[in-house]
């Protein structure tokens, strides 16, 4: 009788296996996974916690509003939290969580503190230039972006306007370290003027948007005015779904379990 002969599998591999088995991190790190890695820059001047929008502080909101969209994107994305200034006054922000997938819980710790009522400035440009150079968004191979959320001016005591426009070239810091920038303003005391050009250079302007607007009640900016807690839930989670989204390129981009999924293109030729 003829025997069929198997070879038996290696050790290695049967020791893989069982792994994967028994911890399910270890089956998902073996997936072609490669995230985007999203850095939150949020404002934590005086002005967050000073100013209201519908009886509620602006801090409370933009922190409920970050763990309503960290809960439906928290998977498909590592994100990363920075905050300014710190400690005070205008000295530029720091990392408070590196940038990671399912860390919700991390961020939001973070988060639990609110800024004082006064002493705390507005001090984004510096804050961006430091996330230039924070080697958890500024390096990778994945997709990393930053999303700036400010309800303010770039703003020292004493206010020099010759400051004013610094947070565009700190976009362009951004840029030179391959890293995109999404502008949010919260409420109506922003500086429309400069976060317009600073969308705009960073290349995430809204379609058909007035570059040249200085009106943060102008429909037509080019960065994300969030006049309430909808608004700003809204934008957050429109820029998550943009730094998440699948493309054609054989890698699980949203990191769902599936490749290229749902994607249409054009014809190239007649055929």
């Amino acid at each position: 009788m003829r025997k069929l002969l198997v070879a038996a599998p290696s050790l290695a591999l049967l020791l893989s296996a069982a792994a994967a088995a028994v911890h399910p991190a270890v089956a998902q790190a073996q997936a072609s996974c490669l995230p985007g890695r999203v850095m939150v820059v949020l404002d934590k001047s005086s002005s967050m916690r000073t100013g209201s929008i519908a009886g509620r502080t602006k801090w409370s909101i933009a922190v409920d509003a970050l763990g309503t969209v960290l809960t439906e994107f928290e998977t498909k994305a590592e994100f990363g939290l920075m905050t300014f200034p710190r400690p005070n006054q205008c000295s530029p922000g720091g990392l408070d969580v590196a940038p990671a997938l399912a860390n919700r819980d991390e961020v939001m710790a973070a988060l639990s503190t609110p800024p004082p009522t006064a002493g705390n400035w507005t001090p984004m440009a510096q804050t961006l230039e430091v996330a230039a150079t924070e080697p958890s968004i500024a390096t990778g191979d994945m997709p990393r972006s930053v999303v700036l959320i400010s309800d303010g001016w770039q703003w020292c005591s004493p206010y020099d306007p010759a400051t004013r426009f610094d947070g565009v070239d700190a976009v362009g810091s951004l840029n030179a370290a391959d890293v995109t920038t999404f502008v949010v303003g919260f409420g109506g005391a922003v500086d429309a003027q400069a976060l317009n050009q600073m969308a705009a250079l960073a290349g995430t302007a809204r379609p058909g948007c007035n570059p040249n607007s200085t009106s943060p009640a102008d429909p037509n900016n080019c960065y994300f005015q969030a006049d309430d807690a909808q608004d700003l839930i809204d934008a957050l989670r429109d820029i998550a779904g943009d730094v998440t989204t699948e493309v054609c390129d054989g890698i699980d981009n949203d990191c769902d379990g599936l490749i290229d999924e749902d994607l249409a293109r054009s014809c190239g030729t007649a055929c």
